[in-house]
């Protein structure tokens, strides 16, 4: 699966104001690279917060896990 995003800004700012071959992709699915940008950003936001959650939910499995690794767990 192949995707072109936008190009970016950096330095080429005239060229797609200029018409010489730059102005054909500024979009992808109605969205510019920067709301693509953000899109981006809020769902790693929400991944992480999900980590968090998860590592919660689990925190007592996680302390005995590493009492059995490190003390033999009562062997």
């Amino acid at each position: 699966m192949k995707c072109v995003l936008p190009p970016g800004t950096g330095g080429r700012g005239q060229e797609l104001h200029g018409g010489q071959g730059g102005e054909h992709i500024k979009q992808l699915l109605g969205l510019g690279r920067h709301d693509w940008g953000d899109i981006h950003f809020w769902f790693a936001v929400g991944f992480i917060v999900l980590m968090v959650v998860h590592l919660v939910l689990h925190w007592g499995w996680i302390k005995s896990y590493i009492k059995s690794l490190i003390g033999g767990g009562g062997r």
